[in-house]
């Protein structure tokens, strides 16, 4: 209890499975083209679409607390592996060599 007779409580963790799951569909949509093809049909264009398959991905999450650890346990049955960089200006900062440095593209 603080000086005034208030509680002040941490909410961590509370929103940690809602957000990643919000983030994941979010991936989902990108990777799938849900996005173009919601585009294509709102301008009643008809592309033909062709999107990667979702097995064997990476990803990169940057901050990997509460949330990003759930991320990534949601991506897991996909087959994706994550690397995670720890936030709070751990990163400082990274230009594009760095990044591609540390995560290089993938080989197929």
């Amino acid at each position: 209890m603080g000086a005034h007779g208030v509680v002040v409580c941490n909410a961590r963790g509370v929103y940690d499975g809602p957000m990643a799951e919000w983030v994941v569909g979010a991936i989902l949509a990108m990777q799938r083209g849900l996005i173009e093809a919601r585009d294509g049909q709102l301008a009643t264009e008809w592309r033909s679409l062709e999107p990667l398959e979702l097995a064997g991905l990476r990803t990169v999450i940057l901050g990997f607390g509460s949330i990003g650890s759930a991320v990534a346990a949601r991506l897991r049955p996909f087959g994706w592996t994550s690397s995670a960089w720890p936030g709070r200006g751990a990163m400082g900062s990274w230009g594009l060599r760095t990044w591609t440095r540390r995560f290089p593209p993938p080989t197929s």
